[in-house]
This record gives structure tokens, C-alpha cells and sequence, in this order.
């Protein structure tokens, strides 16, 4: 509404013509104003699903590079495992647990082979079949065969053959007191089979024992006898013969700390 001085004359046209232009101008801004809302909260959306997306394709860029290194990953150590054929023998490792000579499938080179701990080998299976045959062949030689028919005859040397194939015989004297000539040690012309002295006491009969060793059948100790003969025989034998002195072969192998 326009005031109006008391002198100008008053024309209810002219006036409501005037308030018809001030409802356009506000219904004008009224409407600039919803126009520059509505963009603002449209760039503000806009804006928002831009940086949603760049960040749903970062993320979904380091999961896919998660992926791929797990999978490559995945692949090396597929790559570093082998297959174990079989368990050839065994010896003690420096911190006494056993050490295995192991035969990889696929490689057939001796010098493919491997000495491995037990922590390497991925089939305990395996362990369990090599330990099983291993005893089983150690019991069985541990346990000699009878033998039928009359014993070899032990201690005795044979006597040489001369040219002509007859056994050469010691002409002996016709006197009755002379006694016949013997040798020096007759242990010497003694040899020992693979059961080794048919005495039960083998102690006066050893020199020595040279060492252990790890063959297919299992564990053996090497042994001179006084004879000079030496000969390999099953640990299970030499606990049973010589127990004494296999005590001291591995006590002087021992070390031994000083005492704080």
C-alpha cells in the first residue's frame, strides 16, 4: 500500500496497480531464491556421489591389489613346497634331533637329495612308514635265523693247497713227548661271520669300535676285533653283547660344560 499526501488525489487503479507490481517482484525473488537453493543442494549432491565414487573405486583399486599379492603370494609358496618319494636313512643332527636323507620326487640326481629336519617334512605319514620298516628290519636282524645241518667250524683257518691241489699237512716228529707246533695266536687265523663270535662273552675278543654308521637298514657300529678282522653289526647287538663298552664310546664323545 502507497501513502498518500491529502493533497494528490487518490485513484484505486493506480494503487492496485502498484501492489500488483510489488507481489511480482517479491513472487521474483521468492523464486531467484528456490532456483539458487535447488542448485546449490544440486552441485552439493553432485559433488557428494563424485567423492563417493572415487572413493568406492579407490577402495575397490587396493582390494583388487590385495587380492593379486595374495594370490601371488599364494603361488610362491605353492612354488617352494616339494614332494618327498621316500626316506633313504637317517643320522643325528648337531642338537641331537634326527636328520632325514630325503629322495624328492621328480629328482632322480643323488645330489638332488637333502638332509632334512622333521619340522620339513609335511607328511607325517611318510615319518611313520620309514620308522615302522626301520624297526622291523633292525628286529629282524636282531634276531639271527637258526641254521640247519652241522655249524661251520670257527677258529680254524683252512689249509693251503699246493699246486697240485692236495692239502699240505705239518710233517709232525715220531718222538711222543714232543709236543705238535702251534702258533703263536691262534686267534689271529679266527674269522668272524655275521653273526659275529659264537662265544656269549665278546669283550676279551674286541679291540675296539670305530664308529656308528647310518646305512639302509638302519644304524650299525663299526667294529675291530682283536684279530684284525672288522665287521659292522645292529646297535640292538652291540647293546646286548657289549654294553659296557658301548657306554664308553659315547661318553667320550660327550662334552661337558664346566660347572658354574
Amino acid at each position: 500500500m502507497v501513502k498518500r499526501t491529502a493533497s494528490e488525489n487518490w485513484d484505486p487503479v493506480v494503487e492496485k496497480e502498484e501492489e500488483d507490481v510489488v507481489k511480482e517482484d517479491i513472487v521474483k525473488e521468492d523464486i531467484v531464491e528456490e532456483e539458487t537453493v535447488k542448485e546449490d543442494i544440486v552441485e552439493e549432491e553432485t559433488v557428494e556421489e563424485e567423492t563417493v565414487k572415487e572413493d568406492v573405486v579407490k577402495e575397490e583399486v587396493v582390494e583388487e591389489g590385495l587380492v593379486e599379492n595374495s594370490e601371488s603370494g599364494a603361488e610362491s609358496d605353492e612354488e617352494d613346497v616339494y614332494v618327498v618319494e621316500r626316506i633313504v636313512k637317517h643320522t643325528d643332527g648337531e642338537d641331537g634331533r634326527p636328520l632325514y636323507w630325503i629322495k624328492w620326487e621328480g629328482y632322480d640326481g643323488p645330489a638332488d637329495n637333502t638332509w632334512e629336519s622333521e619340522d620339513n617334512i609335511i607328511d607325517k605319514s611318510i615319518l611313520k612308514r620309514y620308522w615302522d620298516e626301520y624297526n622291523a628290519k633292525a628286529a629282524k636282524k636282531a634276531t639271527p635265523a637258526k641254521k640247519r645241518g652241522r655249524p661251520p667250524t670257527r677258529g680254524v683257518s683252512s689249509p693251503a693247497k699246493t699246486n697240485g691241489g692236495a692239502a699240505k699237512r705239518r710233517r709232525t716228529s715220531a718222538k711222543k713227548d714232543e709236543e705238535p707246533e702251534t702258533s703263536e695266536d691262534p686267534s689271529k687265523d679266527t674269522r668272524y661271520g655275521d653273526d659275529g663270535p659264537e662265544a656269549d662273552d665278546w669283550v676279551p675278543l674286541l679291540d675296539r669300535i670305530i664308529t656308528l654308521d647310518t646305512t639302509d637298514a638302519g644304524t650299525v657300529a663299526h667294529i675291530k676285533w682283536k684279530n684284525g678282522q672288522e665287521c659292522e653289526y645292529p646297535l640292538e647287538v652291540m647293546y646286548a653283547k657289549l654294553p659296557q663298552q658301548m657306554l664308553q664310546f659315547y661318553e667320550s664323545r660327550l662334552r661337558f660344560r664346566p660347572a658354574k
